[in-house]
C-alpha cells in the first residue's frame, strides 16, 4: 500500500535557509551553524519523502517510530542552532521570526504525517480485530477518519509561563486547532488538555471533554494568557533576574548573552520600544557580566559618552567567539594572588591571570630557569624598576602579566591598580626606593616581618543613647581540608584589605599554614601577627554562590558581635525573609570565626536594600539578606560596642527574657493543635490557651458589676445609645454567641467588664460593645494575665500590601464577625462571663460568651490560627497561599490577573472558609 502525501505539493511547503540568512564568507562561525541548520532541514524533507513512499508491504511500522523520536530532536535542536546564527549575524527582528515559524511549521507538518501512518496502521488492525469500526466510523462525519485513536501528544506542555505562550499557541493551532482535515473537536480537546500542566490545566480543569466545550475551552486559554501587558512584564521580570555571571567562559557567557537577547528580541516583537532603553539595557548587561569583563570593556570603551547597548553586545559576542576560538581558554587559567609592595608598606592582594597553554619553557622562570614564575622571583624581586623592564624586554614577555605569548595590547589581565596604566604593579615606578619589595619566597628568618595595614571597621564608637551601630554577619559553609563543610560565623568588612579566620576555627578545619608571616597593623596602630593559610572555597547557604577565599590567621578577630542583646520588636520584618537571613542570630551575641575583608565584600552584595526602620535597612547579599543599621538595644548602655559583655546575669536575663517569650509562643502553638475540634456545623472549637491555672484569679464578680453600673447610669442619659447599646447584646444573644448562666458555678470564673466604642466610618456597625479582658480581680491579675497571647501566624501588612499593589485586578472582602464564628470550649466559657440587663429596675442577669472574645489577649492568634488551618490542607495551591498569604486578621487584600481569575478566587475563597462559618463580605474590586 503506498500512502499519498498528505500535504498535496511537498514542494510548495519546502523553505530554504539560503534565502533567508545570506552567510558571512568572512565568518566561519556563522557558516558552521548555518550548514548544522541545512542539515536539519535536509533531514527533515528526507523523513517527509519517507512518509510519503511508505508501505504497509514492503515497510514496517517501526521504521516511522524510530523517525518519529528523531524528529521530536529537531526542534531543540533548531533553537540552539539559530540562537548562534543571530548572535553571528545581523538581521531584522522580522527575518528571524519568519525562520523560526516556517522552520517550526515544517517541522509540524512532517511529525503529523508520521503520526498519521502510524494511527492509520493502528485503525487498521483494529478493523481487522473489530468488524463493527467500520459502522461506528461510518456513524460520524468524515468516515473512517473518526476511527483513528491518536496517541497522547507529545509535545512540550504548556504550564502557564506567559514566555511560553506565544511559541506554544502557535504550534498548537498549526497542528490541532486550525487543521482543515476532519479530526473530532472531543479529540481537539484531548489534545488540548493534554499539553497543558501546572495552572495552564487548572484554567479548563473543571470544564467537561466534550466536543461542545473544546471552543468555549479553548477560548478560555486564549482570554487567560492572550494578555500583552502580562508576556511584557514576565520579560522584564526575566531580564532585572538575569544571574551574574562569576567566572567568565564561553558557556557562561554564552548563557547571558542568550538570556538577555532573546528577552529583547521578543520584548521588539511586542512593539515594545527598546532602542530607546539603551541606559539601563546596558547598565543590567554590565551589571551581570564578570568583573574581568567589565574591565576589559571599560578599557576598550574610551569615550564618555553613554555607549548604546548594540556596542556593548558586540563586544560581549566578540568576547565569546574568542574564547570558542581558543584564544582565551578559561579552563587553562591559573588564578595566583600575588603581594605587591609599595613603599608605604601596604599590599594589594591581587589576581593575576597566567594562560599555561601560551608560555614556553614549561613554566620555568626566564631569568633564572627555576620551576616558578617571574613574579615569584627572588631575583627579579631585588632588582630595582629599570632592570625589571630590561628582563621583561629581553625575554619579550608580556608587559602587563609578565608571561608569554601575547602583547599588552591583547592581554585581558587589569592594568596597574596604583595609576591604571597598562603594566604590571611589579613595573611601576614609585617615587621611593624600590628595595623594600617584599620576597614572598623568603623564609621567616631570612628576612623582616613585612607589615599589612588592614583598616578594620571602626568598633569603637561609643553607643548614642541606647542604640548600637549593628555591623553585618552572616553565616557560612567553608569547606576543610578534606572536602567537608563547616558553618562559621562571619562579620562582613569592606575596610580591611585581607580575609582572618581564628586560629581555632582554622584548626577546626584542619587548614594548613604557609611560612609567611605577616604583622597586622590595625585601629590605632595596634599590631598582631598573622600566618596565610591553604586557599580553601567558601559557599553560601542560599543558592549555588562559591568562591575560592584565602584566609590569614589571627588568634582572635573581635569580641562577640553584636555587643549587647538587640531589640526586634520595632524592626518590619517580612515573613519570607525569615528563613532567608544570612545571619538568623544578627541581633544575639556571639562569636566570630571569620573576617571577610574588601576582597569579597563588594562582589557579595546585589544593591538591593529593604527598611526595616528608620535607620536599619535589609541588605541583599550572595550569602543572605543581612541586617545593618542602628538598631535599639534591650537597655540603656554606655558600653562601647567592640567590648565583650562581662555582666553575664544581665545577659542572661536578656536571653531568658527572650527565650521565655519563644517558649510561650511555641506552647500556645501546641495547645492549639492538641485542642481544636470542628463542630458539625463545620465551625471550630477552641480552648483558651492559659499560662497558669485560672483558680488564681480571685473574685471579679464585685469588680464587673460596679464597672457595669457606672455604664448604665451613662445609659440612662444617653437613651439612643442605650437603645443601640440594647440591640448589639440582644444580637449576640439571638446569634447564640452568649447564653444565660447560673450565678453559681463550681468552676473558676471570671467576669469580663464592658463598654461601647465607636467608629463613625464603619459602613456595619457605628457602635459595638468591647469586653475588657484586662481588668484585675481581687488578686491583682487579670484574665489577659494568665493567657498566652500565642504567636503571629500571618505576614506582616507591609508585605500583604507590596504584594496587593503588584496585581492587575485587585480584590477585598472581610470575614463577617470573624471572632464571634469560633466556638469557645464549654469548660472555657466560664472564664468569659458578663453581667446586664436591659432596665435599671430589672435583675442583674448573668451570661457567657461561647465565642472567641475580641479584647482578651489570644483572641487575635485564635482567629488567625483558625484560618490558618483552614489553608493548611491546601497550602501549596494558590487559594491555599491567598488563605495563608493574603489576610490580614479577618481582611482579605488580594488580587489577580484577569477579571476571570478574580472570579474564581471569590468563588473557591467563599466555598472554602463557608465550610467553618467565615462569611465573606463587603467585596470590592
Amino acid at each position: 500500500m503506498r500512502v499519498a502525501p498528505p500535504f498535496g505539493d511537498l514542494d510548495s511547503h519546502i523553505f530554504s535557509f539560503n534565502s533567508t540568512m545570506a552567510v558571512n564568507p568572512n565568518s566561519d562561525e556563522l557558516r558552521k551553524w548555518t550548514r548544522k541548520i541545512d542539515a536539519l532541514r535536509g533531514s527533515l524533507e528526507d523523513y517527509n519523502l519517507f512518509a510519503s513512499q511508505f508501505s504497509n508491504e514492503s515497510m514496517h511500522i517501526s521504521q516511522i517510530k524510530v523517525r518519529l523520536d528523531e524528529v521530536a530532536e529537531f526542534s531543540e535542536k533548531f533553537e540552539d542552532y539559530q540562537a548562534q546564527v543571530e548572535m553571528l549575524e545581523e538581521k531584522k527582528d522580522s527575518d528571524w521570526v519568519y525562520i523560526r515559524r516556517t522552520f517550526r511549521n515544517r517541522l509540524c507538518d512532517v511529525k503529523a504525517a508520521l503520526l498519521r501512518i502510524v494511527d492509520e496502521h493502528a485503525a487498521n488492525a483494529d478493523h481487522v480485530s473489530s468488524p463493527s469500526m467500520s459502522s461506528l466510523a461510518s456513524q460520524q462525519p468524515g468516515g473512517t477518519f473518526n476511527s483513528i485513536r491518536y496517541p497522547p501528544c507529545v509535545f512540550p506542555t504548556f504550564n502557564g509561563d506567559w514566555q511560553q505562550w506565544s511559541s506554544f499557541i502557535d504550534t498548537f493551532n498549526s497542528m490541532f486547532h486550525n487543521d482543515n482535515s476532519n479530526m473530532p473537536l472531543v479529540q481537539r480537546f484531548h489534545y488540548l488538555k493534554s499539553c497543558l500542566s501546572g495552572q495552564a490545566s487548572d484554567v479548563i480543569k473543571s470544564i467537561p471533554t466534550t466536543a461542545e466545550h473544546y471552543q468555549h475551552a479553548y477560548d478560555l486559554l486564549v482570554n487567560r494568557y492572550e494578555n500583552k501587558s502580562a508576556i511584557i512584564q514576565s520579560h522584564i521580570r526575566s531580564l532585572l533576574d538575569t544571574p551574574k555571571v562569576v567566572t567568565p567562559s564561553s558557556s557562561e557567557l554564552q548563557k547571558l548573552h542568550h538570556h538577555i537577547s532573546s528577552n529583547i528580541n521578543a520584548l521588539k516583537s511586542l512593539q515594545q520600544p527598546v532602542n530607546q532603553w539603551d541606559a539601563w539595557l546596558v547598565t543590567l548587561l554590565c551589571s551581570r557580566m564578570d568583573s574581568t569583563t567589565v574591565g576589559e570593556w571599560y578599557l576598550q570603551y574610551k569615550s564618555k559618552e553613554l555607549p548604546s547597548y548594540d556596542a556593548v553586545e558586540q563586544f560581549l559576542a566578540s568576547r565569546i567567539t574568542a574564547y570558542e576560538a581558543g584564544d582565551i581558554n578559561c579552563q587553562s587559567h591559573e588564578v595566583r594572588k600575588v603581594p605587591n609592595r609599595s613603599s608605604n608598606n601596604k599590599v594589594h592582594d591581587k589576581k593575576a591571570l597566567f594562560v599555561k597553554s601560551k608560555e614556553k619553557g614549561g613554566g620555568k622562570c626566564p631569568l633564572c630557569s627555576e620551576q616558578h614564575k617571574l613574579y615569584a622571583c627572588s631575583q627579579f624581586n631585588s632588582m630595582n624598576i629599570p632592570e625589571r623592564r630590561n628582563v621583561v624586554i629581553k625575554s619579550k614577555l608580556c608587559f602587563n602579566c609578565l608571561s608569554f605569548g601575547h602583547q599588552v595590547s591583547s592581554c585581558f589581565f587589569p592594568p596597574c591598580p596604583r595609576c591604571g596604566e597598562r603594566h604590571n604593579s611589579k613595573l611601576h615606578e614609585s617615587p621611593t626606593n624600590a628595595s623594600n619589595t617584599l620576597d614572598p619566597t623568603a623564609n621567616d628568618d631570612d628576612r623582616p616581618q613585612p607589615h599589612l595595614t588592614v583598616m578594620y571597621t571602626q568598633l569603637g564608637t561609643p553607643a548614642a543613647e541606647n542604640l548600637n551601630v549593628l555591623l553585618a554577619t552572616a553565616i557560612v559553609n567553608i569547606c576543610d581540608n578534606f572536602g567537608r563543610m563547616h558553618s562559621c560565623r562571619a562579620v562582613l568588612d569592606s575596610g580591611s584589605q585581607l580575609s582572618f579566620i581564628t586560629k581555632s576555627c582554622a584548626k577546626r578545619l584542619n587548614l594548613s599554614m604557609t611560612t609567611n608571616a605577616f604583622n597586622i597593623v590595625g585601629v590605632s596602630a595596634m599590631a598582631s601577627v598573622a600566618k596565610q593559610l591553604q586557599d580553601t572555597i567558601l559557599c553560601s547557604r542560599f543558592g549555588d554562590f562559591k568562591t575560592n577565599i584565602k584566609f590569614y590567621s589571627l588568634q582572635t578577630i573581635v569580641s562577640a558581635l553584636p555587643s549587647q542583646l538587640l531589640s526586634c520588636d520595632n524592626l518590619k520584618m517580612p515573613d519570607n525573609i525569615l528563613n532567608q537571613l544570612a545571619d538568623p542570630n544578627f541581633h544575639i551575641p556571639g562569636p566570630i570565626d571569620v573576617l571577610l575583608g574588601a576582597d569579597i565584600f563588594f562582589d557579595i552584595f546585589y544593591g538591593d536594600k529593604f527598611p526595616l526602620s528608620d535607620l536599619a535597612v535589609l541588605n541583599r547579599t550572595k550569602l543572605g539578606w543581612i541586617v545593618t543599621g542602628k538598631i535599639s538595644t534591650m537597655s540603656p548602655s554606655n558600653t562601647l560596642p567592640n567590648l565583650k559583655i562581662h555582666d553575664q546575669s544581665a545577659l542572661s536575663f536578656f536571653v531568658s527574657k527572650t527565650n521565655q517569650r519563644i517558649l510561650e509562643e511555641l506552647k500556645a502553638e501546641e495547645h492549639f493543635k492538641s485542642s481544636f475540634s470542628r463542630h458539625c456545623s463545620g465551625r471550630f472549637i477552641v480552648k483558651l490557651p492559659m499560662a497558669q491555672d485560672p483558680k488564681v484569679l480571685g473574685d471579679s464578680l464585685d469588680m464587673a458589676q460596679k464597672r457595669f453600673l457606672n455604664l448604665e447610669r451613662r445609659l440612662i442619659k444617653d437613651k439612643p445609645l442605650a437603645e443601640q447599646y440594647d440591640k448589639f447584646i440582644s444580637e449576640y444573644i439571638s446569634l447564640g454567641h452568649m447564653e444565660l448562666a447560673s450565678p453559681i458555678s463550681d468552676k473558676p470564673t471570671y467576669y469580663l467588664p464592658h463598654h461601647p466604642v465607636f467608629k463613625s466610618d464603619s459602613t456595619t456597625t457605628k457602635m459595638r460593645v468591647v469586653f475588657d479582658g484586662s481588668a484585675t480581680t481581687k488578686s491583682g491579675l487579670s484574665l489577659n494575665h494568665i493567657m498566652l497571647k500565642g504567636p503571629k501566624v500571618q505576614p506582616d501588612i507591609f508585605n500583604i500590601l507590596l504584594r496587593f499593589r503588584l496585581h492587575p485586578v485587585a480584590l477585598t472582602a472581610d470575614v463577617e464577625k470573624m471572632y464571634r464564628q469560633i466556638l469557645v470550649a464549654e469548660e472555657d466559657c466560664e472564664l468569659q462571663r458578663i453581667v446586664y440587663r436591659s432596665q435599671p429596675d430589672e435583675p442583674l442577669r448573668h451570661y457567657k460568651l461561647k465565642t472567641v472574645t475580641y479584647s482578651t489577649k489570644s483572641a487575635s492568634f485564635l482567629a488567625t490560627r483558625c484560618l490558618h488551618e483552614l489553608g493548611a490542607p491546601i497550602k501549596t495551591t494558590p487559594i491555599g497561599r491567598i488563605i495563608h498569604q493574603d489576610f490580614y486578621v479577618d481582611d482579605l487584600i488580594s488580587g489577580g490577573g484577569t477579571d476571570q481569575e478574580c472570579f474564581d478566587i471569590h468563588k473557591q475563597v467563599h466555598s472554602i472558609l463557608g465550610t467553618a462559618g467565615f462569611p465573606l463580605r463587603k467585596w470590592c474590586s
